[in-house]
Order: structure tokens, then sequence, then C-alpha cells
């Protein structure tokens, strides 16, 4: 049991470091480009997610001794909030991944309009070369997310 729960502990850990990650390099791309990709909304769910793990790691404490109890009303109220955790936790993930895919695409949407030959008409090749770059590196990531 031990071992399940620092499992569970480091996986979801690793699922709100990633997804801190992706809203640091959405408010990067916001920050640059001058766009709007949802980066307040992506922190406000990250937020939200650590939130409900703070709250589902206090709820430990008190769930182990009624474990130990038998105390049925309380066990079921324990796990229908863990429950409820649980799927708020879930669909906070679900709308942040959305979210950064979305983002992502859209930011490798305007790059390809930005590398269009009418745009680029004036500009210098090494200009036109670090934008092809980018937007093969944004594309790479993209697929990533999305995979």
């Amino acid at each position: 049991n031990l071992i399940f729960g620092t499992r569970m502990a480091l996986y979801f850990a690793a699922l709100v470091w990633m997804q801190w990650l992706l809203e640091r390099r959405i408010h990067a791309l916001e920050k640059t480009s001058g766009r709007q990709y949802g980066g307040q909304c992506l922190r406000r769910l990250l937020q939200l997610q650590a939130f409900v793990l703070l709250i589902g790691s206090l709820m430990i404490g008190p769930a182990l001794p009624l474990l130990l109890s038998g105390q049925m009303t309380l066990i079921t109220i324990f796990l229908w909030a863990a429950l409820g955790l649980g799927a708020c936790f879930m669909a906070a993930n679900v709308i942040a991944s959305a979210l950064a895919i979305w983002a992502l695409f859209r930011s490798v949407r305007g790059l390809r309009d930005a590398l269009q030959p009418q745009m680029l008409q004036h500009t210098p090749s090494d200009v036109r070369g670090s934008l092809e770059g980018a937007l093969r590196y944004n594309r790479a990531q993209a697929i990533a997310v999305a995979l």
C-alpha cells in the first residue's frame, strides 16, 4: 500500500509539473508574440489541480484511523469526498491539456501564416531561417503534447 501511494503521488506530481512546464511555454509565447493563447486560464486550472491535491493529501491523515476503526458512515463520507476530488482533478487535467494543445497548434498556425511568401518579401534569409526553425520546433512540440 505504501508503494502504491508513493507511485500515485509521484504520478500526480509529474502530471502537474508537466502542465506547469507547458504553462510556462505558453506564457513565453504570449509574451513574445503579443497574442493571447489562454495562459491565464491554464494557470488557474493548474492552481485548481494543486489545491485539490493539497486537500486530498490532507484528507489522508484522518482517513487512515477511520479505516482501522471500521466506522462505515465516516469511511463512506471520506470515500465520496475523495471520489469528488479525483473527478475535479481529472476534469481540470483534461481541460488544461486540451487548452495547451489548442494553444500550441494555434501558435503553429500563426507561424505558418507568417511564413507565407507574400509576408516574407523583404525579410532577410537568416530571419526566415529562424522562423522556419521555430515552426519546426513548435510543430514537433504540439504533436508531442497531443500524443
